[in-house]
């Protein structure tokens, strides 16, 4: 895939094209850039096929993608765009009326976070060199006026120079539909709508007269397209960015089968703590500090390699807080990087903007938060009222899969199912787990507790039902639970020294370091008897071992 790709839509432009990519070109290769030059014919009548063909000899980084009959320069700019291979996807005009010099300035924009950066004619710090005809100027206030509405801070939506993310691009352009040449308004309108950030950059620009633009002509015409966008997405509610990778997804689903059906000595799950220290103190916790130094990134990235050779499907970075790790994105990373897929447990107060982004570009595929109550008490921190302003923000940008979980019994029962209702209306994933004891046998929950906990499992759409929490019922009835765990063969927990554990209650057990964990310890730890499970409530462990129930263990 390349850095960048430049996508120029073109009709009848002989003349205008060759000197264009000629520039272009230059400046991608002064600047050593890894980019490709694609031209979007749009079905042309005079000879700019064949004159796109000859320069692609002299410019080894062009490519012509063909479009008939003609449609319109919107059609021809979504084909680029969904065609593209760049992780940036920069579309402008073969006038060069903006000149590709200035690019930097829009990907600095996307580099603060934007997914969107178009060129802006209007801002300060804008240079107009030759200016449109006035009757061009009034023609433009007249149509951005039509749909101002639709494009809050917006000034200019005209201007033929707009970078995307190759994930917004894909998104947007995929919901587009306009073929004429308002489709600028109804891609920047649908960004928003989705919840992307589209920042506008000033730069410089020169009005070419030979634009064969003539509203004039077509007023009614295009009035009528600016009024029907309008219509169309005043009635659309703003969604919040696409959760997850289909890709991932299906790649997961693939292993989780293999595991299931063919391997069922292969890990499925192991939490790696990168860090005991925590920045909260919660009072149910038993497990971390606050003064641990993390550890080293060259220790953890060789129990990833460990890891990776015993075929590990998912790898859950965890800890104290794992965003105090400082090398977290990079762990991610090696996940990724080593055929793995990577989650992540954190109480989520260290989140920002920034980090959230970086763990997105790392490849995160799923993030668990801990939310108890809905205000903070002497048990917990973790509370709505800490942590809502860290929910809009992954609304907003996150695209990993966000999962939050409450457990019951860190606060009033009512506060726990309002926290559920509210990450349901942030549109995640909501999980509802018990509190324990040290010894990892859930508390016992009362009549009232019971009630709150049916109408939160009652709710729509909490979380996939192969995540189903139905594991809990015997413990919410007082009673023991009769299953096969297979902790510490499908499901274990590497401590931050490198050791073993059957999951984090079970400390200690069996406590032997990572780097002898083989395939005769998975064997054993698959057929092992665990009188723990009977009080067991730790949920990764139960959603693990549900592939082989029917398995039976051999070692009592």
């Amino acid at each position: 895939m390349s850095t960048l790709s430049v996508v120029i839509p073109a009709f009848n432009e002989t003349e205008r094209l060759p000197p264009t990519l000629r520039e272009v070109a230059l400046w991608l290769d002064e600047n050593a850039l890894d980019a490709e030059i694609l031209v979007v014919d749009d079905g042309s009548e005079d000879d700019t096929v064949a004159v796109v063909r000859g320069l692609i000899g002299e410019l080894p980084r062009l490519r012509l993608l063909e479009c008939q009959p003609n449609r319109g320069k919107g059609n021809a700019v979504r084909r680029g765009m969904l065609a593209a291979k760049g992780q940036l996807r920069l579309f402008m005009d073969a006038d060069h009326s903006t000149r590709i010099g200035e690019l930097p300035r829009l990907i600095k924009a996307i580099e603060a976070g934007a997914d969107v950066a178009i060129g802006s004619r209007k801002l300060a710090g804008s240079t107009v060199a030759v200016r449109q005809p006035a009757w061009r100027r009034a023609w433009s206030n007249f149509a951005h006026g039509l749909v101002a509405s639709e494009l809050p801070g917006i000034v200019d939506a005209h201007c033929g120079f707009k970078l995307f993310t190759a994930s917004a691009a894909e998104r947007v352009f995929s919901a587009t539909t306009t073929n004429s040449w308002t489709f600028d308004v109804e891609a920047l309108a649908i960004a928003l709508k989705m919840g992307l950030r589209v920042d506008e950059v000033s730069v410089a620009w020169a009005d070419d007269p030979r634009s064969r633009v003539r509203p004039w002509l077509d007023a009614m015409k295009v009035t009528r397209e600016y009024v029907q966008i309008k219509s169309t997405l005043s009635k659309a509610e703003r969604t919040p960015p696409a959760r997850g990778d289909r890709r991932a997804d299906a790649r997961l689903a693939r292993e989780l089968a293999s595991a299931a059906i063919f391997e069922p000595y292969r890990p499925v799950l192991a939490q790696m703590v990168v860090t005991r220290r925590c920045n909260l103190a919660c009072s149910y916790c038993v497990e971390y500090d606050h003064t641990s130094a993390p550890v080293a990134r060259e220790v953890l990235e060789e129990r990833l390699d460990h890891l990776a050779r015993m075929r590990a499907v998912m790898v859950v970075l965890t800890g104290g807080e794992p965003l105090l790790h400082p090398e977290l994105p990079a762990l991610i990373a090696g996940v990724r990087r080593r055929g793995m897929t990577p989650a992540l447990n954190t109480n989520g107060l260290l989140l920002t903007q920034e980090r959230i982004r970086a763990l997105d570009r790392a490849g995160l595929y799923a993030m668990q938060l801990s939310i108890d109550t809905v205000h903070p008490n002497e048990h917990t921190q973790k509370s709505l009222d800490a942590l809502a302003s860290k929910l809009e923000l992954l609304s907003r940008h996150a695209r990993f899969i966000v999962r939050v979980n409450t457990v019951l019994g860190a606060g009033p029962p009512e506060e726990a199912l309002e926290v559920a209702k509210a990450v349901l209306r942030f549109g995640f994933e909501s999980k509802c787990s018990l509190a324990r004891d040290p010894s990892g046998k859930p508390f016992p929950i009362d009549a009232h507790t019971r009630a709150i906990y049916d109408e939160i499992r009652a709710l729509e759409g909490r979380s996939p039902g192969y995540l189903s929490e139905d594991f809990q019922l015997p413990f919410v009835a007082g009673q023991t639970a009769t299953w096969s765990c297979r902790a510490g063969a499908r499901f274990f927990h590497v401590c931050e020294n490198g050791l073993v554990h059957y999951c984090a209650p079970k400390w200690g057990t069996p406590g032997v370091p990572l780097s002898e964990w083989d395939e005769a310890a998975i064997r054993g730890a698959f057929h092992a008897h665990k009188p723990c499970a009977a009080h067991c409530p730790v949920p990764y462990a139960h959603q693990v071992s549900r592939m082989d129930s029917l398995r039976p263990q051999m070692r009592s």
